[in-house]
């Protein structure tokens, strides 16, 4: 067994996906598999082009986009840590569907998209994984949906920062990887309103920041204003 191999078997960043995996389907899956890493800034697959691969991310953000009517970028979400991305790849059409690029320096490994549903058929505690995996993030894309037609301005931005806290960084204190714009990208406003509901709640002993470093000090309140749109 070659050593790209062992590093794949022996990897501390395996999804949860592949833990159900055997040795056999293990060695089958890094056979397919190109481990490297990718500057911040870079993309790691461009919407509208051939799709041959899926990526895992092993460290690192990543930004994902769309292109609208008009050609300006909607940014849908932000993964993290021991994602899948391309997924939506897998049993359509052959094309990538969104843009993906780095918010930081990742380490990421590059999947051959056939060798990937290979092992789906054959395994199905892997399968169930990914598609619960599927199905989760069809929900929150559902959740984001209806907070963004409904929720005012404060709602919106306390949503993203708790997006970030909660899910993203597991922590109150972080760097924030988006700017102002493309927060409000995200949530479906302007860069204006961000910035000045920013520091509203900055001014109300909300949240503390200084340039991209965020603080939250009252996460019950920021919670309510959430709650309550």
């Amino acid at each position: 067994m070659n050593s790209d191999l062992k590093k794949c078997l022996n990897c501390e960043a395996i999804s949860g996906a592949c833990k159900n995996l055997s040795e056999k389907e293990l060695i089958h899956l890094a056979s397919a598999c190109i481990s490297t890493t990718v500057k911040k800034g870079d993309t790691l697959f461009r919407e509208g082009n051939v799709a041959v691969y899926i990526a895992y991310i092993k460290t690192g953000l990543v930004k994902e986009t769309m292109s609208g009517p008009g050609g300006k970028d909607q940014i849908f979400r932000v993964l993290k840590t021991s994602s899948y991305i391309g997924m939506t790849s897998l049993l359509g059409n052959k094309v990538y569907h969104y843009t993906y690029t780095a918010l930081t320096d990742l380490s990421v490994c590059y999947i051959e998209q056939e060798t990937f549903i290979d092992l789906m058929r054959l395994n199905g505690e892997f399968s169930l994984t990914i598609m619960k995996s599927l199905c989760h993030d069809h929900l929150i894309a559902s959740y984001k949906l209806v907070n963004q037609s409904q929720k005012k301005i404060y709602g919106k931005v306390a949503d993203a920062i708790l997006y970030f806290s909660d899910f993203i960084f597991e922590k109150k204190s972080f760097e924030l990887p988006l700017s102002r714009k493309e927060i409000a990208n995200l949530i479906g406003t302007s860069r204006e309103s961000v910035i000045r509901t920013l520091h509203a709640f900055q001014k109300d002993g909300i949240i503390e920041f200084k340039n991209n470093k965020f603080k939250i000090l009252k996460y019950k309140q920021l919670q309510n204003i959430s709650k309550n749109g």
